[in-house]
Parts: structure tokens; sequence; C-alpha cells
């Protein structure tokens, strides 16, 4: 999972990463931990992280499937 991609792309959506994790109903260490590699983002979260920033399948493949 490429984080800083992930987080230039809520950036430049104007969000904040407190919004995305509240937004796709995790708590902010569950965050902590998929963002620092200690677990998985599941496909369910996946999904409701492409939705909620508006990303492309192209956007997508990079941050999570790269």
């Amino acid at each position: 999972m490429e984080k800083n991609l992930l987080k230039s792309k809520v950036f430049e959506r104007g969000k904040k990463m407190e919004e995305l994790y509240r937004g796709i109903h995790i708590s902010k260490s569950a965050m902590y931990r998929k963002m620092n590699g200690e677990s998985c983002f599941t496909l369910k979260e996946i999904k409701g992280i492409v939705e909620f920033l508006g990303l492309s399948k192209e956007e997508m493949n990079a941050i999570f499937f790269n």
C-alpha cells in the first residue's frame, strides 16, 4: 500500500485523515495500523475509500495494488 499517495489524495480532495477513517467506520488506531502496514485494509474498506475520495481505478490500483 502506498500510504504517501493515499495521504496526498486525501489532501488533494480537501479532506482530512480523520474524515476518511470516520467515513469508512474504523477507529483512529485501526487507521494508524493500516497506514503503517501492521494490518491490511479489507476490500470493503478499500471500496469505501475509493467512494469517499472519488478515486479512479488507476488511482485505486496505484495506492492499494501496486
